[in-house]
């Protein structure tokens, strides 16, 4: 995604204003006017970059932070906390927010290919990982021999619309090598007392 475009410096009538509200109502140690000059050039040197939002931004914040005259460090950290709140700023988080719905409307789509058979066992491996992982987690595709395959339970769901959904139960990447359900263990068990 391209870059946001740089939003114009803050113009020396607002930076200064902002500067004086600061500057009277926060006490600063060893004020003179010297200082106050030498002060203002040295601020205006390392903040006027920033756009006019992010000034009255970091104004509002030491204003309700700060007990004494922020440093220049102190103000680039309050600065830090600003966001963005203009057009272009707007435009790329709805043009993200298109690509992520996108993006799931042709994972869904894929879902629904796998669950009507339509796709071969060399597309479903060629998905990206994070749908096959998906696939597998909601109970329509298993491993077998190195290989990704949809399910027996989804293909005879798909002969017969009266066999129950896939049961996501059925073995999946994370239950394998551990000692098979609780129903083959109760089985295990029963063998090993009856005999």
């Amino acid at each position: 995604m391209a870059p946001l475009p740089v939003l114009p410096a803050c113009d020396n009538r607002h930076f200064d204003q902002c500067l004086r509200i600061l500057t009277a109502s926060l006490p600063r140690k060893g004020a003179d006017d010297l200082a106050g000059d030498l002060m203002l050039a040295a601020y205006r040197r390392k903040l006027g970059h920033m756009p006019a939002g992010q000034i009255s931004y970091l104004t509002d914040q030491a204003l309700e932070r700060c007990k004494w005259f922020p440093t220049i460090a102190e103000c680039i950290q309050i600065a830090a906390g600003w966001e963005r709140d203009d057009e272009a700023y707007h435009r790329r988080n709805r043009a993200a927010a298109a690509v992520r719905h996108e993006k799931q409307n042709r994972m869904e789509e894929t879902m629904a290919a796998i669950r009507s058979g339509a796709m071969s066992d060399d597309e479903i491996n060629a998905l990206p990982e994070r749908w096959i992982s998906i696939a597998e987690t909601r109970g329509l595709l298993m491993m077998r021999e190195g290989k990704y395959v949809v399910r027996p339970s989804v293909l005879a769901s798909m002969d017969n619309p009266a066999c129950p959904p896939p049961s996501p139960r059925e073995e999946t990447r994370h239950d394998r090598g551990r000692a098979g359900t609780r129903g083959d263990r109760e089985m295990a068990r029963q063998d090993v007392i009856s005999s």
